[in-house]
């Protein structure tokens, strides 16, 4: 039996030897269990969203250790021929996103690269250390 429910019962049989001072306090009893019900929902919503958060950020460091820094941003472990970077300002916030060629020359290693995230506004050429 919950607080509320117990609360209840009381005002009832307060009710009944009809004694109002003793009702009104039931019910101040009975408003306080339902405020702290609601504040524990709404804790318990809050901490089931940090728990998402900490789960989705155990990933991405998971993942950050195929990565590995070189010429001013990150590449995947397995891209030998480094062909596909990863921006540094987004990796340094714990997210991965590749870098898109913004400026393609003959070869990417004559273009400038941007972040894929419009926000993020960094820009590179890992293979011309005068542009990092």
């Amino acid at each position: 039996m919950s607080l509320y429910e117990a609360a209840k019962d009381a005002v009832k049989i307060a009710q009944k030897a009809d004694n109002i001072e003793l009702v009104q306090k039931v019910l101040d009893v009975q408003k306080g269990a339902l405020d702290m019900q609601e504040k524990m929902h709404e804790k318990n919503e809050e901490i089931e969203k940090l728990k998402s958060k900490i789960k989705s950020l155990k990933e991405t460091l998971e993942h950050k250790e195929d990565y590995y820094l070189d010429k001013s941003v990150y590449w995947k472990s397995d891209d030998k021929e480094q062909l596909q970077p990863y921006c540094p300002s987004c990796f340094a916030k714990e997210i991965v996103i590749p870098m898109q060629k913004a400026w393609p020359r003959s070869s990417a290693k004559n273009s400038i690269w941007v972040c894929a995230d419009k926000q993020c506004n960094t820009h590179s050429n890992p293979w011309d250390a005068t542009l990092n």
